[in-house]
This record gives C-alpha cells, sequence and structure tokens, in this order.
C-alpha cells in the first residue's frame, strides 16, 4: 500500500532539486535567425522568423539606450521575414561608427543582437 503523502512530499523535492520543470517554456513567438553583415556599410539585413501572424516592431538603439531608429509593421505573417536597416536614424540623417543593438519585438516578446556600424 502506497503513502500518498510521502508520494507527494518526493514528487514536491523533486521539482525543488529541478529534476521536473512544473512551468515548461514555450517557444518564442519570434527569433532572430541571423544579422548580416556585421560590421557593416551601409546597411545590414535582420532575419526573423514568427510562430504566429501581429504587428511587429522594429528597433535599433545605441549603447546609451537611445532609440535611434524605429518602424512598426502593422501585419507579419507566420514564418520568415526579413528587415533592412540602412544605417539612419529616425530622421533620416546617417548614424555614426558604432555598435548598436537592432531588435524586433512581437507583443511582449523581443530579442535583440548587437551590430557594428563603420563608416
Amino acid at each position: 500500500e502506497t503513502d500518498i503523502g510521502s508520494e507527494l512530499w518526493w514528487a514536491k523535492d523533486r521539482m525543488d532539486a529541478g529534476a521536473v520543470d512544473p512551468k515548461p517554456k514555450l517557444p518564442n513567438s519570434i527569433t532572430i535567425i541571423k544579422v548580416y553583415p556585421t560590421p557593416f556599410n551601409p546597411s545590414t539585413t535582420l532575419e526573423y522568423s514568427l510562430l504566429e501572424p501581429g504587428l511587429v516592431q522594429f528597433t535599433i538603439y545605441d549603447l546609451t539606450g537611445s532609440l535611434v531608429y524605429s518602424k512598426i509593421i502593422p501585419s507579419v505573417g507566420p514564418g520568415f521575414h526579413s528587415i533592412t536597416w540602412e544605417g539612419i536614424n529616425n530622421s533620416g540623417i546617417p548614424a555614426n561608427s558604432g555598435v548598436y543593438i537592432m531588435g524586433v519585438q512581437k507583443g511582449r516578446q523581443a530579442t535583440r543582437e548587437k551590430v557594428v556600424l563603420l563608416r
């Protein structure tokens, strides 16, 4: 005969030890496939994939955390996509040489990658 209390204690102890993940991670709805070329001049391309359709926001930040460039793509279907950054800011002025953080976001999920611009 099995004591259910001791079985529950054993299962909880195993979960606390990391043997069982009570909340399995779901796959990201957005994933960066690759960014090329980097270093780049004058443009670089970010390839990404989506599991579900939706609005995607593309952003470029400098290393101080300032937004350099952003673009909202209102309707993107599931599958593989790419977007190219021409090395300009939101005003159309060429960005300075440096390291930038290029990212894509869909809903609450975001993914980012470093790129290097050499003028």
